[in-house]
């Protein structure tokens, strides 16, 4: 039987995996590799219960799901859960680094600019803008944010190995509330 510590690190790496798939490049640079069309059916009945993301960061998507794109070659090798994924939920094929290095692009997805942002290191509880978690609770909804390794799990010390340099929840000033830091785990 698995234990919570190990059933969390494994929703973590799912949560990792997903967030990966979906901002993937969408052209590999070094093949000239592009995308397939992969379709998924959403019920429009329902409203979801959830969104998985999972950045694979430095990985293009012929080391990720070389099955989904053309042109990867033979020395791909494919990863049958992650196209599965893809193909069953979903998979963005426009979503792209915007900068280099790192921070930049996790602050631009959770905040849907980089703010100025250039660099790594621009930790914490800095940047005072509108981003995803103020959406999702002015809707009603609630969230969660899973990070590998870190420490200080459901409080504002919370801190990952790399800081807001993956994980964009700890740049925001907004987030530094017992209440946000609660969902940050």
């Amino acid at each position: 039987m698995k234990t919570g510590k190990e059933r969390r690190i494994r929703i973590i790496k799912l949560v990792l995996l997903m967030t990966v798939l979906l901002a993937s490049q969408t052209i590999n640079f070094e093949t000239g590799a592009t995308l397939q069309t992969v379709n998924a059916t959403v019920s429009s009945s329902a409203p979801f219960q959830y969104i998985v993301t999972i950045l694979m960061e430095n990985n293009g998507l012929c080391d990720v799901t070389p099955t989904l794109v053309s042109g990867c070659g033979s020395s791909s090798i494919p990863s049958p859960y992650l196209t599965t994924l893809a193909q069953t939920y979903g998979f963005n094929t426009h979503y792209t680094g915007i900068s280099h290095p790192s921070e930049p692009n996790y602050v631009a997805l959770f905040g849907g600019s980089t703010l100025g942002i250039s660099s790594d290191g621009n930790c914490c509880f800095q940047l005072n803008a509108p981003n995803l978690v103020d959406r999702l609770e002015a809707a009603g909804l609630t969230w969660k944010a899973f990070a590998e390794d870190a420490s200080g799990s459901g409080t504002c010390s919370f801190m990952p190995p790399r800081e807001g340099d993956h994980y964009p929840f700890i740049d925001f000033s907004d987030m530094k509330t017992s209440a946000r830091c609660a969902n940050m785990l």
